[in-house]
Protein backbone atom coordinates (compact mmCIF):
# COMPACT_ATOMS: atom_id res chain seq x y z
CA UNK A 1 0.00 0.00 0.00
CA UNK A 2 1.30 3.67 -1.21
CA UNK A 3 1.56 6.30 1.47
CA UNK A 4 -0.99 8.12 0.15
CA UNK A 5 -3.34 5.51 -0.09
CA UNK A 6 -5.40 6.29 3.20
CA UNK A 7 -6.63 9.14 1.73
CA UNK A 8 -8.76 6.96 -0.36
CA UNK A 9 -10.73 6.71 2.56
CA UNK A 10 -9.72 9.97 4.57
CA UNK A 11 -9.81 12.98 2.94
CA UNK A 12 -7.43 14.86 5.59
CA UNK A 13 -4.71 14.27 8.05
CA UNK A 14 -7.33 15.84 10.48
CA UNK A 15 -10.31 12.88 10.00
CA UNK A 16 -7.46 10.43 10.27
CA UNK A 17 -6.83 11.22 13.95
CA UNK A 18 -10.47 12.01 14.31
CA UNK A 19 -11.03 8.50 13.24
CA UNK A 20 -8.51 7.02 15.45
CA UNK A 21 -9.44 9.43 18.43
CA UNK A 22 -13.07 7.83 17.78
CA UNK A 23 -11.96 4.21 18.29
CA UNK A 24 -10.09 4.71 21.51
CA UNK A 25 -13.01 6.69 23.36
CA UNK A 26 -15.40 3.80 22.13
CA UNK A 27 -12.82 1.37 23.73
CA UNK A 28 -12.61 3.33 26.85
CA UNK A 29 -16.21 3.78 27.00
CA UNK A 30 -16.83 0.07 26.80
CA UNK A 31 -14.73 -0.23 29.90
CA UNK A 32 -16.59 2.41 31.27
CA UNK A 33 -19.73 0.63 30.97
CA UNK A 34 -18.61 -2.35 32.82
CA UNK A 35 -17.84 -0.71 36.00
CA UNK A 36 -21.28 0.00 37.21
CA UNK A 37 -20.26 1.06 41.31
CA UNK A 38 -18.01 3.98 42.53
CA UNK A 39 -15.14 1.57 43.54
CA UNK A 40 -15.18 -0.60 40.46
CA UNK A 41 -14.89 2.71 38.69
CA UNK A 42 -11.53 3.27 40.73
CA UNK A 43 -9.86 0.11 40.21
CA UNK A 44 -10.94 0.25 36.49
CA UNK A 45 -9.33 3.65 36.23
CA UNK A 46 -6.22 2.84 38.30
CA UNK A 47 -5.79 -0.24 35.68
CA UNK A 48 -6.33 1.54 32.19
CA UNK A 49 -3.72 4.08 33.84
CA UNK A 50 -1.41 0.97 34.92
CA UNK A 51 -1.84 0.23 31.81
CA UNK A 52 -0.85 2.62 30.11
CA UNK A 53 2.36 3.65 31.86
CA UNK A 54 5.97 2.75 30.65
CA UNK A 55 4.22 1.37 27.30
CA UNK A 56 4.97 2.99 23.25
CA UNK A 57 1.08 2.32 22.92
CA UNK A 58 -0.32 4.64 20.30
CA UNK A 59 -2.13 7.42 22.09
CA UNK A 60 -4.32 8.90 19.51
CA UNK A 61 -6.19 11.12 22.40
CA UNK A 62 -3.07 12.39 22.76
CA UNK A 63 -2.53 13.68 19.08
CA UNK A 64 -6.28 14.57 18.99
CA UNK A 65 -5.36 16.86 21.53
CA UNK A 66 -2.70 18.65 19.75
CA UNK A 67 -3.80 18.63 16.54
CA UNK A 68 -7.12 20.30 17.97
CA UNK A 69 -4.83 23.67 18.82
CA UNK A 70 -5.19 24.55 15.57
CA UNK A 71 -8.16 22.25 13.94
CA UNK A 72 -11.59 23.33 14.92
CA UNK A 73 -13.29 20.29 13.77
CA UNK A 74 -10.60 18.26 15.88
CA UNK A 75 -11.14 20.65 18.94
CA UNK A 76 -14.94 20.18 18.22
CA UNK A 77 -14.42 16.32 18.48
CA UNK A 78 -12.08 16.31 21.57
CA UNK A 79 -14.20 18.32 23.72
CA UNK A 80 -17.08 16.16 22.77
CA UNK A 81 -14.88 13.30 23.86
CA UNK A 82 -13.90 14.55 27.06
CA UNK A 83 -17.21 15.74 27.80
CA UNK A 84 -18.58 11.98 26.99
CA UNK A 85 -15.69 10.55 29.51
CA UNK A 86 -17.09 12.70 32.14
CA UNK A 87 -20.55 12.12 31.53
CA UNK A 88 -19.99 8.25 31.70
CA UNK A 89 -17.77 8.56 34.98
CA UNK A 90 -20.62 10.83 36.53
CA UNK A 91 -23.30 8.18 35.86
CA UNK A 92 -21.41 5.36 37.50
CA UNK A 93 -20.43 7.90 40.63
CA UNK A 94 -24.09 9.37 40.22
CA UNK A 95 -22.29 12.65 40.46
CA UNK A 96 -23.12 15.47 38.28
CA UNK A 97 -19.88 16.33 37.42
CA UNK A 98 -20.87 18.44 34.74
Amino acid sequence: MSTGAIYTWFPSKGKIVASLAETAHARRQALLDQWSTPAELGDGLAALVDSLRGTSAPRPDVHLWSSALSDDMLREAALASFEQGIAGMADVTDDPMT
